[in-house]
């Protein structure tokens, strides 16, 4: 089956383009989640070569991702420490047969793995602070980005974008689904709140692909 094809507009392009002189990164690596979006969905490498690049980031450590054959589910996990010594644990999902912002479908497990792994890179970076196109247009003024962290900011953050994913706005889960979904997965824990910093991230990260493929089938 052959994937459809990808058109930006011309503010699309143009920062496609300055990405690529500016930094070496492939036209193909930088792509938008929607015709009215200026922020930029890069590959897990152009990521990479971006954040060690415009950021002071002492350690970014993602694992090889592990793929669950039975539910079609791949997760990775990413670590980052910044130089204060803090450090951020998030992980990324992505589902066999998901269709993606580009409108291409997730064929195979390397295509899934690879997919979660980008995910908890981007969000584990956004975590951290990091934007890459503001990082770029400060380093356009000789500066570097400022990073932060707050884990009970985070910690908030998730739980408020939880409540929003499985609410009706979401995949609309009454309390039952819910807790049988959460129990199911986090060895019969019924509230989010039981989880820690990284099995919340995880959670997060299994509720954000089901709605995205809830949406992108209705």
């Amino acid at each position: 089956m052959k994937q459809p094809a990808i058109t930006y507009s011309r503010a699309q392009q143009k920062l496609r383009e300055e990405f690529n002189k500016a930094y070496g990164i492939a036209l193909e690596e930088i792509s938008f989640s929607s015709k009215q979006s200026l922020d930029p969905i890069f590959s897990f490498d152009a990521m990479n070569i971006l954040a060690n690049t415009l950021a002071d980031i002492p350690t970014i450590d993602v694992d090889f991702g592990l793929f669950d054959s039975i539910r079609g589910l791949a997760k990775s996990r990413c670590e980052i420490e910044l130089a204060g010594g803090h450090k951020r644990k998030i992980f990324g999902v992505a589902i066999l047969g998901e269709v993606l912002h580009d409108g291409t479908t997730i064929r195979g497990m390397k295509q899934a793995i690879d997919t979660s792994r980008s995910r908890c890179l981007r969000t584990g970076l956004r975590a951290i602070g990091f934007d890459a196109v503001k990082a770029h247009e400060l380093a356009k003024q000789g500066k570097r980005i400022d990073l932060l962290g707050s884990e009970a900011r985070e910690r908030k953050a998730r739980l408020a974008e939880i409540h929003i994913l499985a609410g009706p706005k979401g995949l609309n889960l009454d309390r039952a689904e819910y807790e049988k979904l959460l129990a199911e997965n986090f060895d019969g824990r019924t509230t989010s709140k039981d989880l820690d910093a990284g099995e919340l991230a995880e959670w997060c990260g299994m509720l954000r692909a089901w709605a995205r493929g809830m949406e992108r089938a209705a």
